[in-house]
């Protein structure tokens, strides 16, 4: 059978020096990004997600109680799963998920947590009917009804973030600018991140630091948040997941 040994890499956090450089595990230069050899970080949630996977969504949505009963506790990270073909950033469900990617990161980067949260979870409403419309298109015969078809895919997406970014206090030109100028580099860059981590899966969580898992409920993640930071006050609060 195939071995499934890599000499040129060393396997992090098993006590051995694999390569046999005499770096063992975190002190190897191929471990210093990997999951295990992160620093621990009490209260540092990261979700890793593709913006129109409904799941991802479920899981960003989820933010809003957790946000409202841990407060200042837990510090909120988005990033985004993709990668890199052909020198051009691709995600699952194609180029409208990629632009929409590159607005989120410009509103978490270039404006504050509370403008940037309510960007995210309005654009939430409208992400996956988009995308839904993105694929007809794909699917339509080439001609004049694919062409009315995909501008009209076009003119709701713009319409939709641009709604959202107004609801949030938040300058759409400043996204746009954000978008045209240095939204590639931001997304690469969480994209390598990711693929360091080796996250694939959306939504995917990671907790302190080290702590990955799975999960799209509020409950479920405030137990995972309080099971590793049992001191939070916010342990002790009732989680309020009621619909506004």
């Amino acid at each position: 059978g195939r071995a499934r040994f890599d000499p040129a890499r060393e396997v992090c956090g098993n006590g051995v020096d694999d390569t046999g450089n005499g770096a063992v595990d975190c002190a190897d230069s191929t471990c210093k990004d990997t999951l295990e050899c992160r620093p621990p970080a009490p209260g540092r949630l990261e979700l890793y997600i593709v913006s129109q996977d409904p799941f991802g969504i479920k899981a960003l949505d989820a933010m809003k109680p957790l946000l409202q009963t841990f407060g200042d506790e837990i510090r909120f990270e988005l990033h985004f799963i993709g990668e890199e073909k052909d020198g051009k950033l691709v995600s699952r469900h194609g180029e409208g998920e990629v632009r929409e990617n590159k607005r989120q990161l410009c509103a978490v980067t270039k404006t504050p947590p509370a403008q940037a949260m309510k960007y995210l979870w309005c654009r939430n409403k409208t992400l996956i009917e988009e995308a839904g419309a993105a694929r007809k298109v794909v699917r339509s015969e080439a001609g004049p009804e694919r062409t009315a078809a995909e501008a009209a895919a076009a003119k709701a997406e713009d319409s939709n973030w641009k709604a959202c970014a107004k609801e949030s206090g938040i300058d759409a030109e400043l996204i746009a600018a954000c978008v045209t100028n240095e939204a590639t580099g931001l997304l690469a860059a969480d994209y390598k991140k990711t693929a360091s981590l080796g996250i694939k899966p959306s939504p995917t969580w990671v907790l302190n630091g080290h702590v990955k898992f799975s999960a799209t409920a509020a409950k479920d993640i405030r137990d995972k948040i309080c099971e590793n930071n049992p001191e939070f006050a916010g342990c002790a609060r009732e989680l309020d997941t009621r619909t506004p």
